[in-house]
């Protein structure tokens, strides 16, 4: 199952903050499915277009338990588009980690 197959280990590594998300996102986010079916070493793989992040625990209740997160969602992503009132280092608010399931 691609859920299990496909997951990606170095999610766990970081803390989940926005900007390590960009940058994960941005500069590390090859597809896996083209490793493994192409056997591509990491450098010659494509970017991934996203990632769906699955709660086991929701989804065992029955309630939704899937997220999408694209790489066009990043201000990177359109170098030529100014984006008003973001502030890439903006002093944001931190949510509290522990209350994610």
């Amino acid at each position: 199952m691609a859920i299990e197959r496909l997951a990606y280990r170095s999610f766990y590594e970081h803390d989940r903050t926005f900007e390590n998300w960009s940058s994960w996102f941005k500069d590390y986010l090859k597809s896996r499915f083209i490793i493994k079916t192409h056997k591509s070493s990491f450098e010659e793989a494509d970017f991934a277009e996203g990632v769906v992040f699955y709660n086991s625990k929701r989804r065992e209740k029955g309630e939704i338990f899937q997220a999408k997160l694209r790489r066009d969602m990043f201000h990177w992503f359109y170098p030529k588009i100014e984006i008003f009132d973001y502030d890439p280092v903006g002093d944001y608010e931190l949510d509290d980690q522990d209350k994610f399931d």
